[in-house]
């Protein structure tokens, strides 16, 4: 059955490719394909953000053909996408009368996580986060993928935080899992800690050299 899911999958990825390449992109009327693959790409955990973006452009220009769900699914996708400015790039596309066709409830608590998250607010991130299960519960590896991301701020950030710090950061997960995403990442935990090797190239200090040549200087006083 998966593996039938995956070839549809990619049969649909087919021809939403073709669909990018020529005039046949503007045309509303494939809006329903696109809107297909997008709910292909939450199902399956795949993301392809130049066909997610080129649906919101025939939003754009049309807002009454606006699906909601779509978007807001497109939206999820994005912010599992972070550090990449997907989010942002899909939000600039959305103005007042395309914004209006959504569930305000439903839109704001999305740009609300994307926020939290950017802020870096993990622990409120993940209290809205529980609040819109309703919505997120769709979107398969969401969870993961927000992990992911803050587990890559952290460890960019801090040689090593305190253990139960950590796994609060990262949604209230067992020390099991935490002991399951450090193995892929070689971080190192300890009874109370968690180590992140390689923090030091991260932040290692530079000497900047700066040559200032006179003639230039006095030239530009002049």
């Amino acid at each position: 059955m998966a593996s039938e899911c995956e070839q549809d999958f990619e049969e649909l990825k087919e021809k939403i490719d073709v669909l990018l390449q020529g005039i046949e992109l503007y045309n509303p009327e494939n809006a329903s394909t696109f809107e297909a693959y997008v709910e292909a790409q939450v199902a399956l955990n795949k993301y392809d953000f130049r066909a997610n973006l080129s649906l919101l452009k025939l939003y754009q220009f049309d807002p009454p053909r606006v699906n909601d769900q779509i978007t807001l699914k497109i939206l999820l996708k994005a912010i599992a996408n972070m550090p990449y400015p997907d989010f942002l790039i899909c939000k600039s596309l959305m103005d007042k009368e395309f914004c209006d066709c959504i569930q305000q409830e439903d839109l704001m608590g999305v740009f609300r996580i994307h926020y939290l998250l950017e802020v870096c607010q993990f622990e409120e991130a993940w209290q809205t986060i529980d609040q819109m299960q309703y919505l997120i519960y769709k979107i398969e590896g969401f969870d993961a993928a927000v992990r992911n991301y803050i587990g890559h701020v952290v460890a960019s950030t801090f040689a090593n935080v305190p253990r139960d710090t950590m796994c609060q950061l990262l949604g209230g997960i067992s020390v099991a899992v935490l002991n399951e995403m450090a193995a892929t990442r070689k971080w190192q935990v300890t009874s109370n800690q968690v180590f992140f090797p390689g923090h030091e190239d991260n932040v290692k200090s530079k000497n900047i050299k700066e040559v200032l040549n006179f003639e230039k200087v006095a030239a530009a006083l002049i």
